[in-house]
């Protein structure tokens, strides 16, 4: 196999000038830095999305303990808009008998679904759409179904 130089010419002389002239914006001022630094918002109360992860916490400090929430955004209602899915934890006994499967015991540890509206806001749909969850959960995965006769 021959290797044509010709043609990756360009990407070479490209990669050596990258090299020995770094980007102007590392040599900048702090001031500058900052300047492009984003800023964020926490909005999740104003748009209506109210989910506090509940791990438990023993003596034990099982692994479970220690992994925040799984996170899927999908359109559960085909209305064209992403809506949120939550899983949440459960409490556990300290220490946690061999085999047993932690059951949420109120709403504040029930997984949540959360239906994003027209105006970008969201309402929780968890009861309505019977995803309480059980056990204790760390994460979450969709799949789009398509369904045809071809």
């Amino acid at each position: 196999m021959r290797l044509r130089l010709r043609n990756q010419f360009p990407f070479f002389v490209a990669m050596v000038v990258s090299l020995a002239f770094p980007a102007k914006a590392q040599r900048g001022t702090s001031e500058q830095a900052n300047k492009s630094h984003p800023k964020f918002t926490d909005v999740t109360s104003a748009l209506g999305l109210n989910f506090r992860n509940m791990a438990s916490h023993t003596s034990k400090k099982y692994l479970i303990e220690t992994m925040g929430p799984g996170v899927a955004l999908f359109d559960y209602d085909n209305d064209g808009r992403l809506d949120i899915f939550v899983v949440n934890g459960a409490p556990l006994t300290d220490p946690t008998p061999k085999g047993a499967i932690p059951q949420k015991t109120g709403p504040k540890y029930w997984d949540r679904l959360y239906h994003q509206k027209q105006d970008g806001t969201f309402e929780d749909v968890t009861e309505k759409a019977g995803l309480q969850g059980v056990g204790y959960g760390m994460g979450v995965t969709t799949m789009v179904m398509a369904h045809s006769r071809t």
